[in-house]
């Protein structure tokens, strides 16, 4: 569970190819009410613009859409700290997963707890497709 203190960034580490942690945790967050409304290949952009080949990565942008009503609803700047951005890329025989937070100081009080329980929804699917973690990684 996360501790309540500052929202921090999570990793964690799944045993399979990229493309294998993508579908997996999409099917998950399906199945808890999460959304992925957009999502950015880099790899694929960085090879499409400049002609330079990298790992595999992937950026899902992931939202609760009740959190999002409640983020507009208490305080319209609320909103802007959604979607979390859950960044995929491959490490080896593996996947590092990165779920980068709402990590900025100004996120209304009163939203807090909601971005808790949601970073630990995110936990809880990335959990249940079989990925180790989390390592807790402060706000720079």
């Amino acid at each position: 569970m996360l501790d309540g203190g500052d929202l921090p960034g999570m990793i964690f580490y799944y045993p399979d190819s990229c493309s294998a942690a993508v579908r997996a945790f999409r099917k998950a967050a399906k199945s808890h009410g999460l959304r992925i409304p957009f999502e950015f290949n880099v790899a694929e952009y960085i090879e499409d613009e400049l002609g330079i080949g990298l790992r595999p990565c992937r950026v899902l942008c992931v939202v609760c859409p009740y959190l999002l009503l409640q983020a507009a609803v208490w305080d319209g700047s609320g909103a802007s700290f959604l979607p979390i951005r859950v960044v995929f890329s491959a490490s080896g025989a593996g996947t590092r997963i990165h779920v980068v937070g709402p990590f900025n100081p100004l996120l209304p009080n009163g939203l807090r707890v909601p971005f808790q329980r949601f970073l630990q929804a995110l936990a809880d699917v990335l959990m249940e497709m079989g990925a180790r973690g989390p390592d807790l990684r402060p706000c720079a």
